[in-house]
């Protein structure tokens, strides 16, 4: 009801709605989860769980792209860890693929901002450690790249099945170091026992949009900034140019 009342009302940008919008997914899917949890596919629990990331950041711009896609910032790492420890290699370098990868553009110019990953729960521990270890790594990457627009950490995702934590990279300049911290575990209700999870899973992920969306801004605002740069040389020169043509011509 309350929901109706904010559409009607054309508050459908608000937090209330997207809070209660949810909460509405996430009950109906209680009757599609099933009771054998270890039976669904990687593919199951990942699209279950980014059908409310998409939610989260719709019209912002922060954007989401799965489907095994490639990250730029490790395939840079590659390609530099190549030309200095493996110098006769001359194979070309692939970028890690990501389950998740997400982004903010500005005028076509994508920047990536977080590499999100999922397991399926019956995975084995060694397999869990590998993506932890892997996820981080891919993180590292981008913010490395991402340090010259002013962005200094970045929030990103670690899943199991239903179960999962969120958690914060750090660069720190004075030592020159990445640190993770700052864990925020976090469990998809998938029944009507796990309904007390509801509450601290939804505010984790809010957390994820306002953290994801205020690194976005900062990016988008400095990639205009350059861009108004360039094109404000490109105008001067273009003038001087012409005004140098001028001058020979007159001088003739």
């Amino acid at each position: 009801m309350k929901k109706g009342e904010l559409s009607r009302d054309r508050k459908r940008q608000t937090e209330l709605y997207l809070v209660l919008d949810c909460m509405e997914y996430l009950l109906q899917s209680f009757d599609i989860w099933g009771t054998d949890l270890a039976n669904n596919s990687e593919t199951t629990f990942y699209r279950r769980f980014a059908s409310l990331l998409d939610k989260m950041f719709m019209k912002t711009n922060v954007e989401l792209f799965d489907g095994e896609t490639g990250s730029n910032a490790t395939k840079n790492e590659i390609e530099n860890n190549k030309a200095i420890f493996f110098d006769t290699n001359t194979a070309p370098a692939y970028s890690r693929k990501i389950d998740l990868l997400v982004k903010c553009s500005e005028q076509k110019k994508y920047v990536e901002i977080s590499s999100n990953e999922w397991k399926r729960s019956s995975c084995t521990t060694t397999v869990k450690t590998a993506q932890q270890s892997k996820n981080l790594r891919i993180n590292a990457a981008i913010l490395k790249n991402i340090k010259q627009y002013g962005v200094f950490d970045t929030m990103s995702l670690d899943m199991i099945g239903t179960s999962g934590y969120f958690s914060m990279l750090h660069w720190l300049p004075d030592q020159n170091i990445f640190f993770a911290r700052d864990a925020w575990p976090i469990q998809m209700p998938t029944s009507y026992l796990s309904m007390n999870e509801m509450k601290n899973f939804i505010n984790t992920l809010l957390i994820f949009k306002a953290n994801t969306v205020k690194r976005s801004n900062i990016i988008r605002i400095l990639l205009k900034r350059k861009r108004l740069i360039m094109i404000t040389k490109l105008f001067v020169s273009s003038s001087s140019s012409s005004a140098a043509a001028t001058s020979t011509s007159n001088t003739k």
